[in-house]
C-alpha cells in the first residue's frame, strides 16, 4: 500500500518535531500536544480504489453487538487472528506491521512489541463510546482508520474526543474533537490521562472504521491517580408532620393490612417489588409542576463516573421531596414493606407464618431512627449517564426508584390521552439502571416507568450504571425526572 508514510521529507520533519515538543502541520500530517500527543494522517492511502475496497470488505464484515455501561457499537473479532481476510485487509495488517509500527518507532523514538490488535467497528444511530482512558496491558498508542462515507460532517455525530485533565488528572473538558472523515488515520499515546470518547452517531449513516492498539513492554501503573466519586449527602431521618404524609403517600401503604404483608412476603422471595400508585395523584401533580420549573445542574462528578444533571439540594423541589421520603414515616414504611431494619421501632420475626400481622406499625407514634438516606433527583435527558466503577466499596441498602414525566400529571382532555403521554419512554432511549454482580452479568434492570416505585435490597457485591440516554429522548419530546435514594440500615 502506498501512503504518505513513504515521504521520508515528511518524516524528518515531524520527527524533529516531536522531539522538539513543538506541534506539526505539513502535507496532511498533524500533530499536536494538546491535550496529549496525537496524530492524524488526512489521506493515509493515496489509492482510492484501495480505500473502495477496504470499505467494501468492512461493510461484508460479521459484526456482534458490544454494549455495556460504557459503550454501545458493532466490532468485528480480532482481525490479526482471522484465517481468511480479504486480500486488502491483510495488506491493510502487512501495512500497519511492516509501515506503520517501524514509522512510528522512529518518529516517537520508542519501542514497540510484536503485539498488535486491529478490529473492525461500525457504530448506527444512538452508538457510542463514553469517557475513557484506554489504559489496559501494554498499550502504547491507540489508532482508527475511517472509511465513512464522504459526506460524513459534524451532524453525523461520532466525532472523536480527546479531553484534558485536571490537577487531579480528572477529565474536565473537550479540547478537541475531530470528526470522521474517509481515508483519515488518527493515533494518540495512551497515557495516564489520555481521556478521549466518541460521540453519539446522530443520523442513518454507518460509522466504519478499523481500530486497535501498538503494544510495548509492561508499564508500571502503580503510581496513576485514583479518583473517588462525589459523596452524595446523607440525610438523617426526620419526623414529618401526619397530615403531609397522608397527603403524599397512598392509604393503601399507609394502612397496612394484607397488601403490605404481600409486599413484604414478595420482596422477602425476590430482593425486589414495583409498588404501583405508591404515591398520591395530587402530590405527584404538585412535585412534576415544581420539578418542570426549577435547575438541574451539572453535578459535578468526574467524567470518570458519568455526566448527570441533578436538581439543587437547596432548592423548593428538593426540599418537597426530602420531606417526605428521608422522614421517620417512610423509613418506618420502608421497614414494614420489606423487613429490613430500616427503623428501629419496626422489627419483624424471621418465620414465614402470616399469622402475626406486623404491618400495621402506627406510624404516628415512632422514634428516632438512626439509619440515613442519600438522595437524588436527576433530569434524564439527552447525553446523560453513570459508569461502574469496581474501586469503590458497596455497602448493602435498599434503592428506592422513582420516575415523574413531566407532562403525564397534567389535565388532559382525556385519561386515554395522559396515559400515552405518560408512558412512552421505551429502553431503547436509554436511562434505565442496570444492576450486575462482580462478574459483569447482569441481575436487574430498573426502566423509568409511570407511578411505580421500584425498590430492591443490593448487597456489597452489587454494582449498577445508569444506561446512556440517547438521542432518540430528544427527538421524541421525552423528559424524565429520576428520584433516587438509598436507605442504610
Amino acid at each position: 500500500m502506498d501512503t504518505v508514510c513513504a515521504d521520508t521529507t515528511l518524516s524528518t520533519c515531524l520527527r524533529d518535531a516531536v522531539s522538539n515538543h513543538k506541534p506539526f502541520c505539513d502535507g496532511g500530517i498533524s500533530y499536536s500536544l494538546d491535550p496529549f500527543k496525537h496524530l492524524s494522517v488526512k489521506g493515509l492511502l493515496k489509492k482510492s480504489e484501495e480505500v473502495d475496497a477496504i470499505e467494501s470488505s468492512v461493510r461484508k464484515i460479521e459484526f456482534k453487538q458490544k454494549t455495556s455501561d460504557l459503550f454501545n457499537f458493532y466490532q468485528s473479532s480480532d482481525l490479526i487472528k482471522s484465517e481468511n481476510l480479504p486480500a486488502v485487509l491483510h495488506e491493510f495488517v502487512c501495512f500497519l506491521t511492516t509501515t506503520m509500527k517501524p514509522w512510528l518507532e522512529k518518529i516517537f523514538g520508542v519501542a514497540l512489541n510484536d503485539v498488535i490488535d486491529l478490529f473492525a467497528s461500525m457504530y448506527s444511530k444512538t452508538d457510542h463510546l463514553l469517557c475513557h482512558d484506554d489504559k489496559l496491558d501494554c498499550r502504547k498508542f491507540a489508532f482508527i482508520y475511517y472509511v465513512v462515507d464522504e459526506t460524513w460532517n459534524d451532524s453525523d455525530g461520532g466525532c472523536l474526543n480527546l479531553l484534558s485533565c485536571d490537577g487531579n488528572m480528572s477529565p474536565n473538558e473537550v479540547r478537541k474533537s475531530i470528526t470522521p472523515a474517509r481515508n483519515l488515520f488518527v493515533l494518540f499515546q495512551v497515557v495516564p490521562g489520555s481521556y478521549h470518547e466518541v460521540t453519539e452517531v446522530l443520523s442513518s449513516k454507518k460509522r466504519l472504521a478499523l481500530s486497535g492498539w501498538f503494544h510495548t513492554t509492561p508499564l508500571d501503573r502503580s503510581s496513576d491517580p485514583l479518583l473517588k466519586p462525589i459523596d452524595v449527602p446523607s440525610l438523617k431521618p426526620e419526623l414529618c408532620d401526619m397530615a403531609i404524609i397522608e397527603g403524599s403517600i397512598s392509604q393503601q401503604y399507609i394502612c397496612g393490612g394484607s397488601n403490605v404483608r404481600d409486599v413484604r412476603r414478595t420482596f422477602k422471595e425476590e430482593s425486589m417489588i414495583e409498588l404501583n400508585s405508591f404515591f398520591t395523584p395530587s402530590w405527584l401533580r404538585t412535585i412534576a409542576d415544581t420539578l418542570k420549573e426549577s435547575c438541574f445542574q451539572n453535578s459535578g462528578e468526574s467524567l470518570v463516573f458519568g455526566r448527570l444533571k441533578c436538581l439543587d439540594r437547596q432548592s423548593e423541589a428538593f426540599g418537597t421531596l426530602s420531606e417526605i421520603l428521608s422522614s421517620e414515616q417512610m423509613f418506618a414504611l420502608l421497614s414494614q414493606l420489606t423487613g429490613l431494619s430500616l427503623h428501629e421501632d419496626i422489627t419483624f420475626v424471621d418465620s414465614d407464618d402470616d399469622s402475626t400481622d406486623e404491618s400495621g406499625s402506627d406510624l404516628n407514634n415512632i422514634g428516632d431512627g438512626s439509619p440515613k438516606v442519600c438522595l437524588q433527583v436527576r433530569e434524564l435527558a439527552t447525553g446523560t449517564y453513570s459508569l461502574l466503577y469496581d474501586k469503590i466499596e458497596q455497602k448493602n441498602c435498599l434503592e428506592f426508584h422513582f420516575f415523574l414525566f413531566p407532562d403525564s400529571h397534567a389535565p388532559a382532555n382525556s385519561k386515554a390521552k395522559r396515559k400515552k403521554r405518560a408512558s412512552e419512554w421505551v429502553e431503547v432511549y436509554g436511562g434505565y439502571t442496570v444492576y450486575v454482580d462482580e462478574e459483569g452479568t447482569e441481575l436487574q434492570r430498573v426502566v423509568p416507568k409511570e407511578d411505580v416505585v421500584t425498590i430492591l435490597y443490593t448487597d456489597s457485591e452489587t454494582r449498577s450504571f445508569l444506561k446512556y440516554v440517547n438521542c432518540l429522548a430528544c427527538e421524541n419530546n421525552r423528559r424524565c425526572f429520576h428520584v433516587y435514594g438509598k436507605y442504610y440500615e
